[in-house]
């Protein structure tokens, strides 16, 4: 099973793109298969890897709105065999309408991870996470 290695912070400049740059492109040479999901409105970590933003149609945007695949949203670094990125590019709104977006874009694919990752099977009908999802409006 694959191991998730998220690098967040909320302030700015303090390395989470250079690190997440560096430390993916170290795990892929070292044979291990890499995916990175550029989650940044403005695509840093995307042209990072030498991919020009404005030329990429599938993105992480289009994929957390449902529009396109997983495995459409994909793509191959060139010169890198075990690296794939699920790129990202300036997402033009407003502050508060894209974290309301995110927000919601978030919770559905929370809803989808817990659909796959339990069966109504495994729990009761009222089982706590079925609490959680009716609590984040899901």
């Amino acid at each position: 099973m694959g191991k998730v290695i998220a690098i967040a912070n909320q302030k700015g400049g303090v390395g989470k793109t250079t690190t997440s740059i560096n430390l993916s492109a170290c795990i892929a040479e070292m044979g291990k298969k890499v995916l990175i999901i550029d989650l940044d409105p403005q695509g840093n970590c995307t042209s990072g890897y030498g991919v020009d933003k404005k030329e990429v149609e599938n993105t992480v945007y289009e994929l957390l709105l449902d529009e396109i695949t997983i495995k459409e949203s994909m793509m191959k670094i060139p010169g890198q065999e075990n690296l794939t990125l699920i790129p990202s590019r300036a997402w033009y709104l407003p502050c508060m309408m894209r974290e309301q977006i995110f927000h919601q874009m978030l919770c559905k694919m929370l809803k989808k991870i817990l659909r796959l990752r339990f069966t109504a099977r495994s729990f009761p009908e009222t089982s706590n996470w079925q609490k959680h999802l009716r609590m984040v409006n899901l």
